[in-house]
C-alpha cells in the first residue's frame, strides 16, 4: 500500500512538474484562466468574526460564524491585442451580487481583478505577476488594505470544498496594517481554487481603560466549476 501511495505522488508530482514547465514564468498569458462565457464557479464560504473586550477587570469574547454559497458567473469574454478582459458577475446565498473584470494584460505583465476595464491603481488586485517563480514580490490594492503580496510556491496543495487541488500557485498578501493578510491558491487552468482573507481592527477606550479586538476573516473554497 505504501509503495502504490508513493507511486501515485511521484505521478502527480511529475505531472505537476511537466505543466509548470510549459509556461514561461515571463510570459504572463501562460498563467491565466482562459474562461468561455457562460461558465459558473460556485464557492463554499465561511465568514467568521471575534469580538474580544478586555478592561483593567474583565474580559469577553463573541464568536460568529456563518456558511453560504457564492457564485463567480462568466457574462463576455473580449480578446484583444494586449488584453483578455473577463466580464464576472458575482452572486450569493444572502443576496449580494455585483460585476467585476478579471484581466491579463499582457502589456504590463499582470492579472488582476478591477471595477472596470482599465487598472486603477487605487482600487483594482493585482493577483498574479511575473516573473512566475517562489519569492516574486508586488505591491497591490487588497480587499482592506495595501498588500505587498509573494509567491510562496508554484506547487502547493489547495483545500477545496469537496477535495483537493495539486500544483496551484500559493500567494500571500500581508496588509499595511497589522492584522490585514490574504492568501491565495490559483490553479491556471480553473482559476483561483480557495482564497482567505483576515482582518483585524483595535479600538481602545482611554477612560475606561479597554480594549476592543475584532477580527473578521472570510475562506472561500472551490465547489464546482460549470461550462
Amino acid at each position: 500500500m505504501k509503495i502504490k501511495i508513493l507511486f501515485v505522488s511521484f505521478i502527480l508530482l511529475v505531472a505537476s512538474c511537466s505543466i509548470l514547465n510549459e509556461r514561461s514564468a515571463s510570459v504572463i498569458s501562460d498563467w491565466f484562466t482562459f474562461y468561455s462565457e457562460g461558465t459558473v464557479l460556485t464557492y463554499e464560504v465561511t465568514d467568521s468574526l471575534i469580538v474580544e473586550f478586555v478592561n483593567d477587570s474583565m474580559s469577553a469574547d463573541n464568536y460568529y460564524r456563518y456558511q453560504y454559497q457564492a457564485r463567480d458567473s462568466v457574462l463576455s469574454v473580449t480578446n484583444e491585442d494586449q488584453s483578455t478582459i473577463i466580464e464576472m458577475q458575482y452572486y450569493d446565498d444572502n443576496d449580494s451580487t455585483y460585476s467585476y473584470f478579471l484581466i491579463c494584460d499582457r502589456n504590463m505583465n499582470r492579472i488582476f481583478i478591477s471595477e472596470n476595464e482599465t487598472f486603477e491603481p487605487l482600487s483594482d488586485i493585482v493577483i498574479l505577476y511575473v516573473p512566475v517563480r517562489a519569492t516574486t514580490q508586488w505591491v497591490s490594492m487588497g480587499y482592506f488594505d495595501y498588500n505587498t503580496y509573494e509567491i510562496m510556491s508554484l506547487a502547493a496543495e489547495a483545500e477545496g470544498a469537496d477535495k483537493s487541488y495539486y500544483g496551484t500557485i500559493y500567494i500571500e498578501g500581508e496588509g499595511e496594517k497589522a492584522g490585514n493578510i490574504e492568501k491565495i491558491w490559483y490553479l491556471p487552468d480553473m482559476g483561483i481554487i480557495r482564497k482567505t482573507i483576515k482582518h483585524e481592527t483595535v479600538s481602545i477606550n482611554d477612560s475606561l481603560h479597554s480594549r476592543t479586538i475584532r477580527k473578521y476573516s472570510q475562506d472561500y473554497k472551490l465547489l464546482s466549476i460549470k461550462e
